[in-house]
């Protein structure tokens, strides 16, 4: 008969069936958010060899599957809502704009995020290129901008500042 008291051996092994089953489902849960395997690991203080074998598991692509399917179904639910709500969340937003006791920064605001959704916001493209900055070219720019639509503010003193920046 083999010693057994050598330590390398357990009588015996005990799982907890639910505490098991709860870790699997964190792991799945985290999975289907997009966590990398190594952030689960260490979030739930177990190998990522765990998290590994839990998700190529056969149940474990199941319960993942099923998963990701309900939050697409999650995510088309809540855009079916917005949808509706969009006519009146635009009521409501017309009705701030017109009412005259509205602070005027309220309006401001809310006159610059519906512009934003609607594309007409701020300019976010910047235009990185080592091309000398002269009258001319702030010029063709100007031409540019008038044949696509553009208006342009008259500033010429900015216009004038900005040409005369050394840019080398």
């Amino acid at each position: 008969m083999a010693d057994l008291s050598d330590g390398r051996f357990v009588e015996e092994r005990r799982y907890e069936i639910k505490h098991l089953w709860n870790l699997h489902h964190d792991i799945l849960r985290q999975s289907a958010l997009g966590r990398k395997n190594v952030d689960i690991a260490e979030t739930l203080n177990i190998t990522p060899a765990t998290v590994s074998y839990t998700r190529n598991s056969i149940l474990g692509k199941e319960k993942l599957e099923g998963l990701q399917e309900q939050a697409d179904a999650e995510t088309v639910n809540v855009v079916r809502r917005i949808k509706m709500l969009a006519p009146k969340a635009l009521d409501v937003l017309n009705d701030i704009l017109d009412d005259k006791v509205v602070d005027i920064r309220i309006q401001k605001d809310v006159a610059f995020g519906v512009l934003d959704r609607a594309g007409y916001g701020p300019i976010r493209k910047t235009i990185n290129a080592d091309v000398p900055i002269t009258p001319d070219f702030i010029d063709s720019l100007k031409r540019r901008a008038k044949e696509s639509g553009m208006e342009i503010a008259n500033n010429n003193d900015e216009i004038e500042e900005a040409a005369s920046v050394d840019v080398s």
